[in-house]
């Protein structure tokens, strides 16, 4: 069975898993955890459990795309 990729996730509306961003993200679900951990992503604490708003995640994306932008070598305006 296949992942659902990035854009299924944050279309789908259900809170994501560090797991299933992590696949979507194509980066080690620790750095996901990482990211929790530093404040550096948007998440939701239930109890134990993480989980990611796909909404949040969105906007958050779009920041780090507009940011990487802006950089010195970011890339085309």
């Amino acid at each position: 069975m296949t992942e659902p990729s990035l854009e299924k996730l944050l279309n789908a509306g259900d809170l994501i898993t560090p797991s299933a961003l992590a696949k979507g993200l194509r980066v080690s679900q620790g750095a996901v955890y990482a990211w929790v951990d530093r404040g550096l992503i948007p998440h939701i604490r239930l109890e134990k459990c993480i989980r990611f708003d796909p909404a949040e995640i969105r906007e958050w994306l779009e920041r780090k795309r507009k940011a990487a932008r802006k950089a010195p070598g970011g890339g085309a305006a």
